[in-house]
């Protein structure tokens, strides 16, 4: 845990953080596009809160204005 957080302390300092989410529908995944050109994407089944969402409700996926939390 304190090597996660000094990580993140360290990639705000440099500015790293999401400039696109989006969800593909196909792999039933959110997929990221990161500030240091790196991809991430988790299927979505992984997140208890998000299991039972629905297709149109997950097309909705959206980062906030700092590009640091999915909505």
């Amino acid at each position: 845990l304190p090597a996660a957080r000094a990580h993140e302390r360290a990639s705000r300092a440099r500015g790293t953080r999401a400039t696109s989410a989006r969800y593909d529908v196909a792999r039933r995944r959110v997929a990221l596009e990161l500030t240091n050109g790196c991809g991430f994407a988790f299927p979505v089944d992984t997140i208890p809160a998000l299991r039972s969402a629905t297709t149109a409700a997950l097309r909705q996926v959206r980062l906030d204005a700092a590009g640091v939390a999915l909505h």
